[in-house]
């Protein structure tokens, strides 16, 4: 909520943004998710799907590896959708 309060322009680095992307397929954070998504015009860097970034910026590969089968589930869809953009 305090995302959707913010007024000025937001930085978002691939972190930030692999965590939305997920959300976004989550059931009950969806739109809260895409709120805050098209408020600051986010879009999908191709480094959230990089396997020589998962380290580094703590991409969509890295969420893969959780033991949590809600959030490797969540990051498999995330991770369909984005391949479906690129």
């Amino acid at each position: 909520m305090e995302l959707l309060n913010h007024d000025e322009p937001l930085f978002c680095p691939v972190w930030l943004q692999t965590q939305l992307w997920v959300l976004l397929s989550d059931e009950d954070l969806s739109s809260l998710a895409r709120k805050i998504w098209n408020k600051f015009g986010f879009y999908l860097q191709p480094e959230t799907v990089s396997l020589a970034h998962e380290k580094s910026d703590v991409n969509m590969f890295h969420y893969l590896r959780s033991a949590n089968f809600s959030i490797f589930d969540l990051t498999v869809k995330a991770v369909a959708s984005a391949i479906e953009m690129f």
